[in-house]
């Protein structure tokens, strides 16, 4: 089911990527994400690698969920903390390349993130340092030619 590989794709990866079906989910999470303790089903390590970067690749392999809403969700900046993300116009501009607007965007508590981590099918930590640079896709499918 994949398009294009990417460099930025380990083998480990490139397997999980490949093997997830149609609602199983990827969440692609900052170095701060506690991601060893995650009870996802696979865990993959991309030091070095921006989520940024990686969330492109992703999103150049596989479609979005179009049978929910919101197949996206972002981890809400904790309450009380002043904090703006910065990482978040990115992801806008990357999700808008593949025509996924903001209305299919969830904002999570942070908890709820955590918890909807524990079921996706994949972790991927990353080495984005800039905070709340966590995100979750839920795969679609891919059309017939």
């Amino acid at each position: 089911m994949l398009k294009k590989i990417s460099k930025l794709f380990s083998a480990d990866l490139l397997k999980y990527l490949y093997e997830m079906g149609h609602g199983d989910e990827i969440a692609i999470v900052d170095a701060n994400f506690p991601a060893a303790s995650c009870k996802a089903k696979h865990m993959v390590m991309a030091n070095g690698i921006s989520s940024t970067a990686l969330l492109d690749a992703v999103l150049d392999l596989f479609p979005i969920d179009t049978f929910v809403p919101q197949p996206v969700k972002l981890m809400k900046v904790v309450e009380g903390d002043p904090y703006i993300p910065i990482v978040w116009k990115e992801y806008e501009r990357i999700l808008h390349k593949y025509s996924i607007g903001q209305d299919q965007v969830q904002y999570l508590e942070r908890y709820d993130y955590y918890a909807d981590c524990d079921k996706s099918f994949c972790v991927v930590s990353t080495g984005e340092r800039l905070r709340y640079g966590n995100l979750i896709l839920r795969k679609g499918i891919i059309e017939p030619d």
